[in-house]
């Protein structure tokens, strides 16, 4: 009876206590219970969810957790939502504002330094209905429409009429104590707002193509978000500040599309060669996210950040994975094509928020187990190819996203073909054809070194010369950019022009002095023997060619030889020797035989 009387006596206990308590769903975090209040929560890794600051060493998560920012939602319930498993809030209400022991740079909607529509006074402008009238030269005017669009987002065109938003950017700032700590990596998450970075495709004259983005504010935004690290460094007027923009955390940040507005969590790895701002920042280490080059009034807000040093990989409680192949592509039209049958061994994969960089295999493959959950970019690169990035707009913890990525070869286009009408030797003008790759612009060419010339067509040569051709293809690599490629330089030289005629001489050979040889010597001895007509000329009489012999009045004059180089004479006689050379220039050779008679032997 006392037993059951004490177990009576527990559960009443139990029951008692637990009314005091509600259960927080399940977060994939340690403690997971909240008081009455909803507003403290008991995290091992993050410590007190509502106080403005927590330091905790050797968490499961890290060596060092250095957290700025209450975990609060911007003040408005998560929804469920557990903020570091991924997930993206719903669409909620604006504007707010912070409380009083809100960390500057959290809790709060911040308008680009880049906007300068707050200069206007308030004297000079009020609200009719949904529109902005302006005064100027005594005048209300309604100010153009695309140019109230494409100025203020959602919370600056409510806030406008009275300058109610803070258009000075607050750096976030995270103060902590390294107490000798080895810094081998570093990371930072942070629970961003509203960021709408420039979304659309714009020609150069400006004109809007189309739409990059989720809709809303980020189809007229104009913004390009700079990332900023800066800590000071000695005192007094010793006192330096060390800054320096992070482009991989650009790249994060300019990717988001916080239309709605929405909260997400994103993770940035601090590069090893940039870790000295972790060794040396604890004093005051400021990150900065501002666009202070673009006129467009795009408020965005950060609920908290924390600074991971020595990051556990055994923590995986807030990961997901990622997997894809790396492959060649183009772009057809505006669709980037890409080609499974060429995977690209050996790319470098990035991941925002994983350390190290993956190499995919001999099948393009890659993947990692230690992306931490929220927007994820993932870039690939690989000398040769222009590098692309892709985005996951939203990985949940313990979840798997296939990402494949295509990257456009950068290779040289089709070096041109040089052709030519002829190969063969020739005393004639050559005609030249190049032909070039489809598509290719700047198709040129050049004689001898000369100066490059425009390309319109084919074109004739006179003399042996080097051609030269070279052109550019405009290859689209990324959605908004194209590159031009210059191709290789397409050489030919033409060495078959001749138009000078084959030499040669005539000697005369004495070795029977009645009957002389004159003898052709040829300077190009693979010229062509043109043999004689039927008649040739000698001292103003006609000479007639029957056979191989030469007869006058029917009297045998000469002989020629049977390769045609060489012409007995039995009377005085003087032949001239033609020859071709293999481009079709004639020569000539004369020889005369010094015979002193003029009859023939048997009449002397």
């Amino acid at each position: 009876m006392k037993r059951a009387k004490k177990a009576i006596t527990i559960i009443i206990i139990f029951l008692v206590l637990a009314s005091s308590f509600i259960f927080q769903p399940n977060l994939g975090i340690e403690a997971k219970i909240l008081n009455t209040n909803g507003n403290k929560s008991l995290d091992k890794n993050n410590g007190d969810w509502s106080a403005p600051k927590v330091t905790l060493w050797n968490t499961d998560e890290a060596d060092l957790m250095v957290r700025v920012g209450d975990i609060d939602n911007f003040g408005m319930s998560w929804g469920g939502i557990n903020p570091f498993s991924g997930k993206e809030t719903e669409v909620h209400r604006y504007p707010y504002s912070p409380e009083a022991d809100d960390p500057d740079g959290t809790d709060r909607i911040m308008v680009v330094s880049g906007y300068k529509g707050h200069i206007i006074y308030q004297d000079y402008i009020k609200r009719f209905g949904a529109s902005l009238w302006w005064r100027g030269d005594l005048q209300w005017q309604l100010q153009n429409e695309l140019a109230n669009k494409t100025t203020r987002d959602g919370y600056t065109e409510t806030t406008f009429a009275n300058l109610q938003f803070d258009t000075q950017v607050r750096p976030v700032t995270i103060q902590y104590d390294l107490k000798g700590l080895e810094v081998k990596n570093a990371y930072i998450e942070m629970f961003v707002d509203d960021i709408q970075p420039e979304k659309w495709d714009r020609q150069p004259n400006g004109e809007i193509v189309r739409n990059l983005g989720r809709g809303g504010f980020s189809q007229l935004s104009y913004n390009q978000y700079q990332v900023t690290m800066s800590y000071d460094i000695g005192e007094g007027k010793d006192k330096k500040t060390v800054s320096e923009r992070f482009s991989s955390f650009e790249r994060v940040i300019n990717n988001l599309d916080q239309h709605g507005p929405i909260g997400k969590l994103i993770t940035l790895v601090v590069p090893e060669d940039k870790l000295d701002f972790i060794r040396y920042g604890g004093s005051g280490l400021r990150i900065k996210i501002d666009d202070p080059d673009h006129d467009t009034g795009d408020g965005y807000a950060i609920d908290f950040v924390r600074l991971l040093i020595n990051k556990k990989d055994e923590f995986t409680v807030n990961n997901g994975r990622v997997k894809g192949g790396v492959y060649e592509a183009k772009y057809v039209g505006d669709k980037l094509d890409i080609d499974k049958s060429k995977p690209i061994i050996g790319a470098k994969v990035s991941i925002s928020g994983v350390k190290d960089p993956i190499i995919t295999d001999s099948k393009g493959q890659y993947y990692s187990d230690k992306v931490p959950a929220g927007q994820v970019i993932v870039t690939a690169e690989k000398d040769g190819y222009a590098t692309r990035s892709a985005t996951i707009e939203t990985l949940i913890a313990g979840k798997e996203v296939n990402q494949d990525i295509g990257l456009v070869n950068l290779s040289s286009p089709n070096t041109p073909v040089i052709s030519v009408s002829t190969e063969e030797p020739t005393n004639i003008d050559v005609e030249v054809t190049i032909t070039y790759a489809e598509g290719h612009v700047e198709r040129v060419y050049r004689i001898d070194g000369g100066e490059w010339k425009e390309y319109t067509g084919p074109f004739k040569v006179s003399e042996n010369c080097k051609i030269e051709a070279k052109s550019k293809e405009k290859r689209k690599v990324e959605d908004d950019k194209t590159v031009e490629l210059e191709s290789g330089i397409a050489e030919k030289k033409i060495t078959n022009i001749d138009k000078d005629p084959p030499t040669g001489k005539v000697i005369v050979d004495y070795s029977d002095p009645s009957k002389p040889v004159l003898k052709l010597i040829l300077d190009e001895e693979d010229s062509e023997i043109i043999a004689p007509g039927s008649t040739v000329e000698y001292d103003n009489n006609t000479y007639n060619v029957i056979g191989s012999n030469i007869y006058l009045a029917g009297v045998k004059v000469a002989t020629i030889s049977e390769d045609g180089k060489a012409v007995t004479c039995y009377l005085k006689f003087g032949y001239t020797f033609r020859f071709k050379d293999k481009a079709g220039n004639i020569g000539t050779a004369y020889g005369e035989s010094n015979l002193q008679w003029n009859v023939p032997l048997k009449d002397r």
